[in-house]
């Protein structure tokens, strides 16, 4: 997991306290997959002087490359380090900021280039103008080398922003973010770098999309963001924003705007509730939220805690009991969620709070923090006869199965020996069965695992069965008609059943 941030000053790192040879650098970190520590840290200082920040991160497993996207001083760059080892590769290349500050907010890899997403302010922007205030653009890179492309930018009011860029199609990006106090899904053409459309939605307050989420196949798309709005079907706000989540109908595979379903404000603290990312899991909506309220869905929150929270994906009604918050007394903030095929959900986040868990110590703090699911096995996971999944660490394919009495392996298939060790005496013979054993015992011994000297010395159990046995007769052979005169206790070959508690 790759994280970037922000160093104003001195941290440490695994090799060595790192510091920022501007004002700040932006810092890029990698997390461990298997315990959540760091493994590496490093800063990029796109100018030697004035203030660098990361702002997104991006990880092309096929070239192990991790792309870093942010600010310096008011304009963007792109720069890219290896991910094994975080050493520089190309970039930083910085475009933009003539006079003030252009603000990236999302970064994406599409096929062989890199898009940045955000609201710039300069007058221009490599070969666009901006027009009144702040203008939305989406700014294409080539990823072999980070060097800047074009860009496309749009004015529909004084205040335009790119919030979330998701894959349409080979040559297609789908975005939302904010317009006109409207929230917005568009679609750029990657090839001509032009907008197909930017449709505008929302109430008649300031409504601001944060994320989507496409299923061309289902014909439907999932959106939050945060709203004002007191006309967006659920009533009005609680605080002075909640959570907006929005559902689309996209019948034409997004060839043109795709239709609103329904729309609700959602969580309903009393402050700020910004809803950041989701993503749908089944029948089901997983949303992380920015909150400044005192309590969300029933939960108790510090100021600018992490809220998770399930939804259900037919109503966008909330589900009972899925909601965590994550933070402490202080300020704690989330930008995005990522959730792996196990279905763990990591938070990239930074921390002032001195008891924040593994982060925090009164200064801000670099965390990655991980939620649990609350399901048995999922995706790829399959425990046999009554096993359950237990997850053993974050990275893809690590689970192992706690299996019921009697079973063992990988996934529960296979029975547990019981004549493992073997519980038989004096050279009798152990038959494994399901949380049973059977001792054959030898002549002159009897008893459940041969431990008792027959007072019977030509005893010989006789049946295949192995529950008793019959007195042989003067030629040796088994005598069926008379049963054994032994005791009970006496019995050879019995059959022992191990009890479940």
């Amino acid at each position: 997991m790759f994280v970037v941030g922000t160093a104003c000053g001195t941290i440490s790192a695994p090799g060595g306290d790192l510091t920022p040879t501007a004002t700040c650098d932006a810092v890029v970190a990698k997390f461990s997959a298997v315990d959540g520590s760091v493994v590496w840290l490093k800063l990029i200082a796109a100018e030697a002087a004035g203030s660098n920040a990361g702002r997104w991160v991006n990880f092309d497993g096929a070239s192990n490359t991790v792309f870093v996207g942010g600010t310096v001083n008011g304009k963007v760059f792109l720069a890219s380090v290896d991910s094994a080892t975080g050493a520089a590769k190309n970039g930083p290349t910085v475009v933009g900021g003539e006079t003030t500050t252009d603000e990236p907010t999302t970064m994406l890899r599409l096929g062989s280039h890199v898009y940045i997403g955000g609201g710039l302010n300069s007058a221009t922007f490599g070969a666009y103008n901006k027009g009144n205030g702040e203008d939305g653009f989406v700014a294409k890179f080539l990823a072999s080398d980070c060097s800047y492309v074009s860009v496309a930018g749009f004015d529909i009011s004084s205040l335009d922003i790119v919030n979330s860029l998701r894959i349409l199609s080979s040559n297609k990006i789908i975005f939302t973010g904010t317009a006109n106090f409207n929230y917005i899904i568009g679609v750029l053409n990657t090839d001509t770098m032009t907008f197909d459309y930017n449709q505008q939605y929302g109430g008649n307050g300031f409504d601001h999309g944060q994320d989507i989420v496409i299923y061309p196949a289902d014909s439907v798309a999932y959106l939050i963001g945060y709203s004002d709005s007191s006309d967006l079907g659920s009533g009005s706000p609680a605080g002075t924003y909640d959570v907006l989540l929005a559902k689309f109908s996209t019948a034409d595979g997004f060839a043109s705007a795709p239709t609103l379903v329904s729309q609700v404000l959602a969580g309903g603290g009393n402050l700020h509730d910004i809803g950041k990312s989701l993503e749908r899991i089944d029948s089901e909506l997983w949303v992380v939220v920015q909150s400044d309220s005192t309590s969300m869905n029933g939960e108790t929150v510090q100021p600018a805690d992490a809220v998770f929270a399930k939804y259900q994906t037919s109503d966008l009604s909330l589900i009972a009991g899925s909601t965590t918050v994550i933070g402490g007394a202080n300020s704690d903030g989330v930008s995005a969620m990522v959730i792996d095929p196990l279905r763990n959900v990591m938070l990239p986040m930074y921390s002032t709070s001195p008891s924040f868990g593994n982060g925090g110590n009164g200064d801000a703090a670099l965390i990655l923090q991980v939620i649990r699911p609350d399901t048995a096995c999922t995706e790829g996971v399959t425990c046999q006869n009554g096993g359950t999944c237990a997850y053993a660490g974050w990275e893809v394919g690590q689970y192992s199965c706690d299996c019921a009495a009697g079973w063992e392996g990988a996934t529960c298939a296979d029975s547990v020996d019981d004549c493992d060790p073997d519980p038989c005496e004096n050279g009798g013979t152990c038959v494994d069965g399901h949380q049973s054993f059977t001792c054959n015992c030898v002549t002159g011994f009897v008893g459940a695992t041969c431990g008792t000297t027959s007072t019977h010395p030509d005893a010989t159990p006789c049946n295949a069965e192995g529950y008793g046995f019959y007195r042989r007769d003067g030629n040796g052979a088994c005598d069926c008609s008379q049963p054994s005169q032994l005791t009970d206790t006496e019995q050879a070959g019995s059959i022992v059943e191990l009890g479940v508690d």
